[in-house]
């Protein structure tokens, strides 16, 4: 019998099927096709750097799934806000050295690329303290039935205590989606042939 779906934060033991989740829900997505050399076995490239990326989240703010008769089906990797400059330094350097062995996976290019892009985000974002919405993902048979909604409802309530929540994006088709969420675009980054849209939900009642 199908229950309703529960949004929880996941277990060490879970970061593997999240990763391998989230890199099937991303085969097409623009910026990971651009990551992911020719020549790699893309799908194991995939689960590299949603891997790296849930354990960043983890050690950094939440990694959130939504489970459906007790499976994994969705997930959601969520940056809390550094805050302090000091910590902010701490982090950059951790995420660096926990990012490098991908290199063996995507390249030195696709380093670089995924590197950029996360200097656009940061330039398209806004100065006051904020949570990162970093990677939103679903199960493809299940897309669509609300999953994704209740990951990202539990992102923006996370995000009550800071100025509210930033994302990115390569894929056009999410930029209306994400806007009946009240994301609203900051603007535009060009990385080669992948566009990126800088998004971002003021915490209600939050300073401009």
């Amino acid at each position: 019998m199908t229950t309703a779906p529960v949004v929880r934060a996941a277990r060490s033991d879970e970061l593997a099927p999240i990763a391998e989740l989230l890199g099937d829900a991303f085969e097409h997505d623009p910026l990971v096709a651009a990551v992911v050399p020719d020549t790699a076995d893309a799908a194991v490239a995939r689960r590299a750097i949603f891997a790296t990326t849930a354990r960043s989240a983890r050690a950094h703010g939440a990694v959130l799934v939504a489970e459906l008769d007790g499976r994994v089906v969705g997930a959601a990797l969520i940056d809390d806000p550094a805050r302090s400059v000091v910590r902010q330094i701490l982090r950059r350097f951790a995420d660096a050295v926990r990012f490098l062995p991908l290199v063996a996976s995507v390249g030195s290019r696709g380093m670089q690329l995924l590197n950029d892009a996360d200097l656009a985000g940061r330039r398209l974002a806004p100065d006051a303290p904020h949570h990162v919405l970093l990677v939103v993902g679903v199960a493809a048979h299940l897309r669509g039935g609300g999953i994704g909604k209740l990951l990202i409802e539990a992102t923006i309530a996370r995000a009550a205590t800071s100025a509210g929540v930033r994302l990115e994006t390569e894929n056009p088709e999410n930029v209306p989606r994400y806007g009946r969420w009240g994301f609203v675009e900051r603007g535009t980054h060009r990385l080669g042939s992948v566009t990126v849209w800088g998004m971002f939900r003021p915490t209600i009642d939050a300073a401009p």
